[in-house]
């Protein structure tokens, strides 16, 4: 449309994001020029550019003129939206649906299936439809979007770098709030992951794969979680995975001595001098399965308590050989300790007891 003399008022509302009600408006009082033909309403350019120059609020809008506003309208040929403090009165958001790409995608050799998408709603929808696989022996990625920070400060120096950030700021009671949501549908034999970090620690800082920070400002009747992972479908085979993944010694970063070992496979920590864990570790109520805590490993110690108490209900076995169904419990009914195997008692010892020695 930017090759016209004239607008009419529906193109010039779509292309601006107003209501074609505010462009009247201004036509009415006399801030805007508009010429009839052929019974239709149309804005010349000139008037137009004259208008969103001159009409602006702010004295750095007021001496964009025409040359700023040209750039604007270059921005807007090819798909994007400028900012601009328009003198439009009673100015309200619009909703306005997804826009055409800002760049056109050369590698598309298909319109693609839709269906594959989510319905969205956004300033920019960019869609990319690859059906080109990668020449032999290339690691091409096939990425929309590439944001690369270089920050390179004095030794010493206070930074800041945030490569992107996002703020969500809702006060919805119904729905669903997402900053930020993947949607990944993995439909070959190859690997694929949601979310995927590499941290690389070169210096003496702290790295992190990623970082949470709860801060829980409600009080009571708020519910916190720093990570939540949920299995919505069919049963999954594991919910969260720690691995030890060595880097081959044909890897450029290899160094003798590297075995991918961990210190500490989980740690609950404090960085100040008391920090409580109301509960360490809890698999919690209406949770069933053949065993809680799994050691197939190979440890010198299994469980080590340190001055810390085993704790558990009566009744409940503390196996000693699962093989032979040896096991040790507690009869609250009877007060008293039993050794058992296949549930038949071998031995008890009654609790009111006292000095009794158990090797006669």
């Amino acid at each position: 449309m930017w090759n016209k003399t004239v607008y009419t008022i529906q193109e010039l509302a779509h292309q601006w994001r107003v209501d074609e009600a505010d462009i009247v408006h201004e036509i009415t009082a006399g801030r805007l020029a508009a010429l009839q033909i052929a019974g239709k309403t149309r804005i010349p350019v000139a008037a137009w550019r004259r208008f969103a120059g001159l009409r602006t609020t702010t004295p750095a809008s007021r001496r964009m003129s025409r040359w700023s506003l040209l750039a604007g309208m270059a921005l807007l040929a090819a798909g994007g939206v400028i900012a601009m403090d328009l003198p439009f009165p009673m100015w309200q958001g619009q909703e306005i649906p997804p826009q055409t790409a800002l760049f056109k995608d050369d590698e598309v050799f298909s319109d693609g299936d839709p269906q594959r998408y989510a319905p969205v709603n956004a300033p920019l929808d960019y869609r990319r439809y690859n059906e080109a696989a990668n020449p032999p022996g290339r690691g091409f990625t096939h990425s929309l979007l590439s944001l690369q920070q270089q920050n390179n400060v004095e030794p010493g120096s206070l930074s800041f770098p945030w490569t992107a950030f996002i703020r969500l700021d809702t006060n919805h009671d119904r729905g669903d709030g997402v900053g930020s949501i993947v949607n990944l549908y993995n439909r070959g034999s190859g690997w694929a992951t949601g979310y995927h970090v590499d941290s690389f620690a070169l210096g003496t800082g702290t790295t992190l794969g990623s970082n949470i920070e709860l801060l829980d400002l409600a009080g009571q009747g708020a519910y916190t979680v720093g990570m939540n992972i949920q299995n919505k479908a069919f049963k999954a085979d594991v919910g969260m995975q720690i691995q030890v993944g060595a880097l081959p010694d044909t890897h450029p970063l290899w160094q003798p001595g590297m075995d991918g070992s961990w210190q500490t496979g989980i740690m609950l920590s404090s960085p100040h001098a008391q920090g409580r864990f109301e509960t360490g570790l809890e698999l919690g109520p209406r949770t069933s399965g053949r065993r809680g805590i799994w050691l197939r490993g190979d440890y010198a110690t299994g469980i080590d308590l340190g001055e810390n108490d085993l704790s558990m209900q009566a009744g409940a076995l503390l196996t000693l050989a699962n093989a032979e169904q040896v096991a040790l419990r507690f009869n609250a009914q009877r007060e008293r300790i039993e050794f058992v195997q296949a549930g038949q008692v071998l031995a008890f010892l009654p609790v009111d007891s006292r000095n009794v020695n158990l090797a006669n």
